[in-house]
């Protein structure tokens, strides 16, 4: 019986590691690409590891080239808080500019103060664009995304925000403070995202290539930090199982402890 207790406590322990393996998050790659006519983020590509279930990050400044405008990416962007469940990659796409013209997006509370660094962009005069609102701690903004049109006479532009949470605000003011920046294979942590620019990614040309090659669903996800993907609901069948295997060993030595008291009288 003493060596049966000492195998169910084995099995226990590996039912334990078994599940912290399990409930351990998934993390996936989001990456934004500026192609040969731009950089993103004044890098070749920035690629941002975020949790599974975490909200998309915001969109990264382009800068374009001379005598080319940012149109978009090659595919549509999530919509503005958006969760994230797997790998991405979104390449830059340019347009040659005719009459380019020079506008700012500003993100302000409702008593008009910054309280996010604006964005500056160049479009063609008259054209289109998509502008999103930014997801800022504590605050949430009265419209996600909007589509303007860029001229001499309008060419700043505003997100309102509403403050929801004045201790989110504190905090994510304290971690501002304390972002780490490293040069080299540059790694930072900006609000709680780990985003690393990757200076040696080949560039796809956005004017000529509008979709980057397909990957397969089982390369386009990072694979969880666990034994069975990242479907949670796998603890409550292994602590089932395991329980179902421990009551079943118990049992068989229980048995063959009453079978030998039995001949032994």
């Amino acid at each position: 019986m003493h060596k049966a207790m000492k195998l169910c406590s084995f099995l226990f322990s590996c039912l334990l590691c078994m599940n912290i393996c399990v409930v351990q998050a998934a993390s996936y790659e989001i990456s934004f690409r500026g192609g040969v006519n731009g950089t993103v983020e004044g890098q070749k590509s920035v690629t941002y590891t975020v949790e599974e279930n975490s909200k998309f990050p915001d969109e990264p400044q382009v800068e374009a080239k001379d005598g080319y405008v940012f149109v978009g990416w090659n595919k549509q962007l999530p919509e503005v808080g958006s969760l994230v469940n797997g790998k991405e990659v979104y390449v830059a796409r340019y347009a040659a500019v005719v009459s380019g013209i020079r506008y700012t997006v500003h993100y302000v509370n409702e008593i008009g103060v910054d309280i996010a660094t604006q964005r500056t962009m160049v479009a063609e005069e008259g054209n289109e664009v998509t502008l999103r609102a930014k997801v800022i701690a504590g605050y949430e903004s009265k419209e996600k995304q909007r589509k303007v049109i860029v001229d001499k006479e309008h060419h700043v532009f505003k997100f309102v925000y509403k403050l929801i949470d004045k201790d989110a605000v504190d905090k994510n003011a304290n971690q501002n403070q304390q972002t780490q920046q490293t040069t080299g294979t540059e790694t930072s942590q900006v609000s709680g995202q780990e985003q690393t620019v990757d200076k040696e990614t080949d560039a796809v040309n956005g004017n000529t290539k509008d979709e980057i090659k397909t990957e397969k669903e089982e390369e386009n996800k990072t694979p969880l930090a666990g034994l069975f993907g990242n479907d949670h609901s796998n603890i409550g069948y292994l602590a089932a199982g395991a329980g179902c295997l421990l009551f079943l060993i118990l049992l068989f030595f229980w048995k063959k402890r009453k079978k030998e008291k039995e001949t032994q009288q």
